[in-house]
């Protein structure tokens, strides 16, 4: 049979149950202690793996710096490659460049008599060679 023990007489409380509060009291305490660094240690854990994987992101940007290829390279492009095509070179400076067409060219030929043979001397009368176009 539970025995019921009080304070003193005529105090009217329960001395097992104050007990009892004052237990539950301090295990919720340290249960709340517990569980606050829990979290914190979770939050810890999550940081340093995001830490991690932004270092192995910014590692691998590190080793293409190295390489002579990516660091001197320059890329080229065209508004239009039906128009005009670039190319580049490891020399380039690097820049955005323009290029104005104001004028289209047209196809043209030239032709001269013919020579007898494959080593016959061009030359001139009167010792200036003329070129005339259009």
């Amino acid at each position: 049979m539970a025995s019921i023990q009080t304070l003193g007489l005529g105090s009217s409380v329960l001395t097992s149950e104050l007990v009892e509060q004052i237990v539950d009291a301090d295990r919720a305490a340290t249960e709340n202690l517990i569980n606050s660094r829990k979290e914190i240690t979770e939050a810890k854990i999550s940081a340093f793996g995001e830490i991690s994987s932004k270092l192995s992101t910014f590692q691998s940007v590190i080793e293409d710096l190295s390489d002579d290829d990516v660091i001197s390279s320059t890329l080229s492009s065209s508004s239009d490659e039906t128009i005009l095509t670039a190319s580049t070179t490891s020399s380039a400076v690097p820049g955005t460049y323009s290029v104005e067409v104001q004028a289209m060219a047209q196809a043209h030929s030239l032709a001269s008599a013919s020579f007898a043979d494959s080593t016959t001397e061009v030359t001139a009368t009167g010792g200036v060679l003329e070129f005339k176009f259009g």
